[in-house]
């Protein structure tokens, strides 16, 4: 499974969309921003759609289950699956939960805090490659900055933020079309 998300991760970077939060509405099941837009948790939803699971129809299930879980009063399926903090609850609830210090494999997930504060608001997906530091590269969107390009990209960032979370999607899925 882990290899079937990579391979869905790569297709962000190949696409390269540009990075744009804003709220878009997207039909249910399925809805995707296109391939023109899109964040960091764009690149988890359509690595999993890759491997055959709809982290929209999923994360908007779970939320409707067990709304205390998430803090949401009004779920709203457009935009709660592209949230990071959504997705830290819904994996933290549905996938394995592992060290954040080793055991990366390709297709985990890290989240990470980008100010160290403890909220969860990055994302992204690690590749089967090492970069200059020896850690695996992550494929993640981040907006422009000197650093990164504003694009999806395979980077040597594992350490670059304080990582709140590393799991692996154990679970089964089934290939889907190439939607994106």
């Amino acid at each position: 499974m882990g290899i079937r998300i990579l391979e869905g991760a790569r297709r962000s970077v190949v696409h390269a969309p540009r990075y744009d939060g804003s709220w878009i509405r997207l039909t249910y099941p399925g809805g995707d921003p296109g391939w023109d837009v899109g964040v960091c948790s764009d690149v988890v939803v359509r690595a999993f759609r890759h491997a055959g699971l709809d982290l929209q129809r999923l994360v908007h299930e779970d939320i409707l289950a067990t709304p205390a879980a998430y803090g949401i009063k009004r779920p709203d399926p457009s935009i709660d699956h592209r949230r990071v903090a959504n997705l830290a609850v819904f994996l933290s609830r549905h996938a394995l939960s592992l060290p954040v210090d080793r055991d990366w494999l390709p297709g985990d997930i890290v989240i990470w805090s980008l100010s160290g504060s403890g909220w969860p608001n990055h994302i992204g997906i690690v590749t089967d490659r090492a970069g200059p530091s020896g850690d695996p590269l992550v494929i993640h969107h981040f907006p422009r900055t000197a650093r990164f390009s504003g694009r999806p990209e395979a980077s040597d960032c594992l350490h670059a933020w304080r990582i709140l979370h590393h799991f692996r999607w154990a679970g089964e899925g089934r290939p889907s079309d190439d939607r994106p």
